[in-house]
C-alpha cells in the first residue's frame, strides 16, 4: 500500500511539472508577443503637440517628417529672428537664429549674420517684416512679405515686398536651416 501511495504522489509531481512548464512556456511566448507589439508601437510612435495659444493647431514630428503646421511655426520663427531687429538685439537674436542651422552650413552663416549684426549696430538701423504668404514646396520654404528698415531717426530707408527662400533639412526630428536666400521687388 505504501507502493501506491507513493506512485500517486510521482503521478502528481509529474502532472505538477508539466503544469508549470506550460505556464513557462505560455508566458515565454506572451513575452516574444508583447516585445514584436512594442517594438512596432514604437517604429510608429509620433509625438503630437499642442503648444499654448494654439489649441486649434497641433503638429506633428515624426522621424524625418515634419507636419506642415510645424514648418509654418518654424519659418514665421526664423523670419521674426531674421528680419525683424533693433540694433540692440540683433546679435542676440541672430546668435539664437545660428543654433536653428545645420551643421554643414554654420561657419559660413556665423561669418554671414557676424557681418550683418555688426552692419546694423553700426548704421543704427530697425527692421520689420511683415509676412503675407508662407508657401512650402518640398524641402523648401518660399516666404513673401513686406520688409521694412527705419534708420535711427525714423526714416524709411527701404520699403519692398521681398521674398525669402529658406532651404530646410530634419535632423533627428529637429528643423534645421541649410540656407536662406533674398530677392527684393520695389513696392
Amino acid at each position: 500500500m505504501k507502493f501506491d501511495i507513493y506512485l500517486q504522489k510521482t503521478s502528481n509531481l509529474v502532472g505538477e511539472n508539466r503544469l508549470l512548464k506550460l505556464f513557462v512556456v505560455l508566458i515565454g511566448v506572451t513575452t516574444v508577443i508583447n516585445s514584436f507589439f512594442t517594438y512596432a508601437a514604437m517604429q510608429q510612435q509620433r509625438t503630437v503637440i499642442v503648444p499654448v495659444g494654439m489649441a486649434t493647431e497641433s503638429f506633428e514630428v515624426q522621424g524625418g517628417t515634419l507636419s506642415d503646421v510645424y514648418v509654418r511655426i518654424m519659418t514665421r520663427y526664423t523670419m521674426g529672428l531674421f528680419s525683424t531687429y533693433t540694433p540692440e538685439r540683433v546679435h542676440a537674436q541672430y546668435s539664437e537664429l545660428l543654433n536653428m542651422f545645420a551643421a554643414s552650413s554654420y561657419p559660413d552663416y556665423k561669418e554671414r549674420l557676424t557681418t550683418l549684426a555688426d552692419d546694423i549696430l553700426s548704421t543704427r538701423t530697425t527692421g520689420v517684416f511683415y509676412i503675407q504668404n508662407i508657401e512650402i514646396k518640398g524641402q523648401a520654404i518660399e516666404v513673401t512679405g513686406i520688409k521694412r528698415q527705419f534708420n535711427k531717426e525714423s526714416q524709411s530707408v527701404f520699403d519692398a515686398v521681398v521674398k525669402f527662400t529658406i532651404n530646410y533639412e530634419v535632423e533627428n526630428g529637429a528643423f534645421r536651416i541649410i540656407k536662406i536666400g533674398e530677392s527684393n521687388d520695389k513696392v
